[in-house]
């Protein structure tokens, strides 16, 4: 009976080296025919920054990344090559689409075995300039982002950052690759975070309308867009701010995070999923009441640069277009305990208390939301999104 139990594990653990084999070797082509490098990197530097809104503060943006061409290059290749996937079917690249400003398509993103993301995935730009990544911002800096949808067991399913390293080791084009931006054919971890933090890094929307507009105190606007950014000063500026438009106006560059009233009952949770609500007990102001519920519900306040291309909108991509967001703010915020101090109705009263009268009525007129969009739009850079250096490198 003994010799039978060995010899039954024997069997189990040759079977699960095996399948770990498999999975690892799984469709692996370490050569590619349709990857087009060129002889001399594309200039990746950054050289503007971009504007902000109701900015007090010492603007982060005004601190130009330092960006390496040969390393960004070697990380628009990382970005868009689905060998970074478990079974080489999907990369960053599937997820995030130039032509919709490095967002997706869908409310939910495809993973390598054709599992569903949970999230919307958030487009990509500025990231040099901005802290505080994911949906529930539990993520600080990009650096420390890059790698985690490789790893995601969801997403492109990457059982470890070892396990990467020695599958891109093997793939042809990378000695070249890593030997220009490095001087040396060794693929790293640390290689491999810093060149794919130079290419989401070298991605800044500067050139809008909006962009432009500041330099000419925004003669180039129409009326409607004059009185669409008036409307939004006065109304939606208390989030988004700064020059990613998703800051407050005293801290630029820092995500702003609330709870917006999408539901009464949030399924998914945001930040309340894994933060100590007790932490948050005593800070009313920013998530809005008292009690042991302020951080459910509550998410990363969204950039809003290029938002006309980055649809469809909110943490599970409930709405398709800006007019469905614009409605939201309107008439249909929800009451709820997280509920965001701005986005309720509070009322100064003639003795000098306070009353809250519930969420928020914006009750904007169809001329005024009309105008609220046309300034949004605004805020797109197609020099961005239609820029070839950030185009995908293999070839159809």
């Amino acid at each position: 009976m003994k010799k039978a139990y060995l010899y039954s594990l024997g069997f189990l653990a040759a079977g699960a080296f095996l399948f770990s084999c498999a999975k690892e070797n799984t469709n692996v082509k370490y050569e590619s025919n349709n990857l087009e490098i060129p002889d001399t990197a594309p200039n990746y530097k950054v050289s503007v920054a971009p504007a902000g809104l109701n900015t007090f503060s010492n603007s982060p943006s005004k601190n130009l990344p330092i960006i390496n061409d040969d390393k960004a290059m070697l990380g628009r290749v990382l970005f868009y090559d689905k060998k970074l996937s478990l079974n080489n079917t999907v990369s960053c690249g599937s997820c995030h689409h130039q032509s919709n400003a490095f967002a997706d398509k869908g409310a939910a993103s495809e993973g390598f075995n054709g599992g569903k993301t949970s999230r919307n995935s958030m487009a990509i730009c500025n990231t040099a300039f901005t802290k505080g990544f994911f949906w529930d911002k539990r993520t600080l800096n990009i650096e420390d982002l890059v790698l985690q949808p490789v790893r995601n067991h969801v997403e492109m399913g990457i059982e470890s950052t070892e396990s990467l390293v020695k599958k891109l080791g093997k793939v042809d084009y990378y000695g070249t690759l890593f030997e220009r931006a490095y001087g040396s054919k060794e693929v790293t971890r640390e290689k491999v975070v810093e060149a794919m933090t130079s290419f989401l890094n070298s991605m800044v929307a500067a050139n809008s309308k909006f962009d432009q507009g500041v330099k000419k105190n925004f003669a180039n606007f129409s009326s409607i867009e004059a009185k669409g950014k008036t409307i939004f000063q006065k109304e939606c500026a208390g989030c988004h701010s700064g020059s990613s438009f998703n800051s407050n106006s005293w801290d630029d560059g820092n995500a702003e995070a609330a709870n917006i009233g999408l539901d009464k009952l949030y399924v998914d949770e945001g930040m309340g999923a894994f933060l100590d609500k007790n932490l948050l007990a005593n800070d009313p102001f920013r998530f809005g009441g008292t009690g042991n519920v302020l951080a459910n519900g509550v998410f990363k306040v969204p950039s809003l640069r290029n938002v006309e291309l980055t649809g469809p909108y909110m943490h599970d991509g409930r709405f398709n277009t800006l007019e469905d967001v614009i409605e939201h703010y309107n008439s249909g915020i929800q009451e709820h305990p997280s509920l965001d101090w701005r986005l309720q109705g509070f009322n100064i009263n003639n003795n000098g208390t306070v009353t809250n009268n519930g969420p928020k009525r914006f009750n904007w007129s169809a001329d005024e939301k009309a105008s609220l969009i046309a300034f949004l739009k605004t805020l797109t850079d197609q020099s961005m999104v239609n820029d070839a250096k950030f185009s995908n490198p293999f070839l159809k």
